[in-house]
């Protein structure tokens, strides 16, 4: 969780997490899950979308930024949809 890590000395420093850190922290997620086999990676997939439900209207009413709504989603990636909604 060093993307984690990352992101938060970004976003506090400059107040913006740079698309490459969020992409990074997606791809590892899904190699991650894809390894551990099918059903983890439709969890990963399923995770995402959780995340997204809950966030996104955050982000439209600008509770959240964009920097944000996207980690969570990438960070998403590394936990089943139940975690997602509870992280």
């Amino acid at each position: 969780m060093a993307a984690l890590a990352v992101s938060i000395w970004q976003d506090l420093r400059q107040a913006k997490i740079k698309n490459q850190l969020v992409l990074i922290t997606l791809v590892v997620g899904f190699v991650i899950a894809g390894l551990s086999g099918t059903n983890a990676l439709i969890a990963a997939v399923l995770a995402i979308a959780a995340a997204f439900t809950i966030s996104c209207p955050l982000y439209v009413l600008k509770i959240i930024g964009g920097g944000d709504f996207k980690m969570y989603l990438a960070v998403s990636s590394f936990f089943d949809w139940e975690t997602a909604l509870t992280a």
